[in-house]
């Protein structure tokens, strides 16, 4: 009789199959064992969070910035010294919660490693590891982005842009041998202006929450309004996003072999780039994951049951916790990506801190991330500490720390355990659950008295939704529009970090400018502003097309805001022709021309206009 693991693989693999799942794509299980404390309620609501995110930013630039004093990561401890009275009276409430082992001062963990059941002396100085000197904000040129269209350029910069441009080009030329009318206006090769404004339009499908909607019903003036077609035709833009490339097609095979990410790397590192050089995190930031969805075939796609889209592109991510600003990320590639003899876990974490390495920053992560040779590795070469959740199946921790019954525990107990610098306590805040955490920042065993949580458990759910809050502002406002390439994929997920991270170095300028109580943008204000800047150039262009229909030319003028017809210095009359705008049965001659697109123009197609208080022009209408 098969035993139950072979059972179960053999379930997994027919619920693969009755899935549809292509072969040869590689899809890897990943069990959910959070240790998550139950009475911690995440931010749901969008709007909260911006809110939150501008309060910390105005708090940030408003603040005076001190001359040789360091700013310290608020951890609270029990060093900091009362009176006498209310001193003892806390800790015996404190003593009340604390699990202790009588009779012994050391606990050995499964694998010989030693903990110690109290902790070292503390002399009430905030230690070194937890200073911080660094301002958070803008850096560099991003101190000079004012507009909505300079804070977005700062990540998607004229060398990305232009590395899209020529690559896309290369696809458009390679696309149009296949059709018959090569000189099409929807098959020619893209321009600047109209890459930034294709850029626009998913820009406003985000902020209108469109971004799903079909192209039958995105350019339809009936559903969507006109700003749509007023960039661009429905054929175009298909056209456009069916040959969006991002790597030189004819070097992708060899690149392969050096990484699966090949057909979008060399865009991906730009944008990585110019999110670690154009900001200083705060003191506190977050490692977690972000599962970008994706259904398609993809060398690295996963499947993690606990994440909404359960199918994508894992992206190990690092975010300001304050303003959840993405500072740096790199995508999971699946396995045989790590080298041999490493964890993957480190791996990841060591390759997404470069940018803080010597900082003093704390770093909050799950137990994915957490084991105790990485934290302390990351205390003494890196400079950088911990909180985070630890599985509980680590050979470092004791048995009797792992125990929901040991000592017949009773609810709101804590159980501390101490190795030179690092704490780890196990928390149990019902009958039926036991959370188990670890930090590097923490020293001694303080609860709080009102919640009866340990303050690492405190500390660990105020700077763990980093990158959840991201998220949630991507899926609010996402680019992503649905298709079969990974790359595209994974290119609108870059549109959404660069969207967020322009909001933030925006709203930090904005407040640095503004010492008084004007408010910046909302970020909705702020993408339909940006979508706006990038599309007004290309409006422009089309605008000065001679032969675009009334209705076209309508559409332009209302999304520019530009109803005065421009000064023209042209001739207004010139010899005789037809009149373009009357039926073959008409076919009236005149010499007036009209002032925008020169075209012979009879008086019944006419209108006056008064430019100047000086001179009639006239324009079709």
């Amino acid at each position: 009789m098969a035993d139950s693991s072979t059972i179960l693989r053999i379930l997994r693999e027919l619920s693969e199959d009755e899935s549809g799942e292509e072969s040869g794509t590689e899809v890897e299980d990943i069990v959910d064992d959070s240790d998550e404390d139950p009475d911690y309620v995440p931010n749901t609501h969008n709007f909260q969070t911006e809110e939150e995110i501008s309060q910390v930013i105005r708090e940030i630039e408003t603040r005076p910035i001190p001359s040789l004093k360091s700013r310290k990561r608020k951890i609270n401890s029990t060093s900091k010294t009362d009176s006498n009275n209310g001193e003892n009276d806390r800790e015996t409430d404190q003593n009340k919660h604390i699990i202790t082992i009588s009779n012994t001062s050391e606990i050995v963990g499964k694998n010989g490693f030693v903990w110690k059941t109290e902790c070292n002396h503390f002399s009430g100085k905030v230690p070194q590891k937890n200073i911080v000197h660094i301002r958070p904000g803008p850096s560099y040129l991003a101190k000079s982005a004012n507009t909505p269209k300079e804070c977005f350029k700062l990540f998607f910069t004229d060398e990305l842009v232009n590395l899209v441009l020529l690559y896309t080009n290369q696809e458009i030329q390679r696309q149009r041998e296949n059709y018959k009318n090569k000189t099409s206006a929807n098959l020619s090769d893209l321009t600047l202006f109209e890459l930034n404004a294709l850029f626009g339009i998913l820009i406003l499908a985000a902020a209108l929450k469109n971004n799903h909607l079909t192209t039958n019903l995105l350019f339809d003036s009936s559903f969507c309004g006109n700003r749509y077609r007023a960039t661009m035709s429905e054929k175009r833009f298909c056209f456009l996003i069916n040959c969006l490339r991002f790597d030189d097609r004819t070097t992708r095979l060899q690149r392969k072999n050096e990484t699966k990410l090949a057909p979008i790397s060399v865009v991906w590192d730009i944008l990585m780039i110019n999110c670690k050089n154009n900001y200083k995190p705060s003191s506190y930031v977050t490692i977690d994951e972000q599962l970008v969805g994706f259904r398609g075939r993809c060398p690295f796609r996963m499947y993690i049951p606990s994440k909404p889209t359960r199918y994508g592109i894992k992206i190990v991510m690092m975010c300001d916790n304050s303003t959840k600003y993405v500072v740096d990320s790199i995508p999971y590639l699946g396995k045989g990506t790590v080298p041999n003899g490493q964890v993957a876990a480190d791996f990841y974490v060591k390759n997404v801190i470069k940018s803080i390495k010597g900082s003093n920053r704390n770093l909050t992560m799950d137990n994915w991330f957490c084991n105790v040779p990485l934290i302390l590795s990351l205390l003494h070469d890196d400079k950088l500490t911990v909180i985070g959740t630890i599985k509980k199946n680590k050979r470092e921790l004791p048995t009797q720390f792992t125990d929901i019954k040991f000592q017949n525990r009773t609810s709101d107990t804590s159980f501390f355990l101490f190795h030179e610098d690092i704490t780890v306590v196990s928390y149990k805040p019902n009958q039926s659950k036991l959370v188990t955490l670890i930090s590097s920042a923490h020293h001694d065993s303080s609860i709080d008295p009102t919640t009866k949580k340990p303050e690492i458990v405190l500390n660990y759910n105020s700077t763990k939704g980093g990158v959840d809050s991201f998220d949630q502002m991507t899926n609010n406002m996402n680019c992503s529009r649905i298709t079969k390439r990974w790359p595209l994929c994974f290119f609108y997920n870059m549109l959404n970090i660069a969207n967020v991270n322009a909001y933030v170095i925006y709203t930090h300028n904005f407040y640095n400018k503004n010492k008084n109580d004007e408010k910046p943008m909302s970020r909705l204000q702020f993408m339909l502003s940006l979508h706006k800047e990038l599309t007004n150039e290309w409006q422009r262009h089309r605008l000065s097309l001679p032969k675009i229909s009334r209705e076209l030319r309508t559409n332009i003028q209302d999304a520019l805001e530009e109803k005065q017809v421009p000064i023209n210095d042209k001739p207004q009359h010139g010899p005789r022709k037809y009149c373009d705008y009357c039926s073959y049965k008409k076919r009236r001659l005149t010499t007036t021309y009209c002032i925008e697109c020169q075209r012979p123009i009879c008086g019944e197609h006419q209108k006056k206009k008064m430019s100047g208080m000086l001179i009639n022009k006239f324009f079709y209408s």
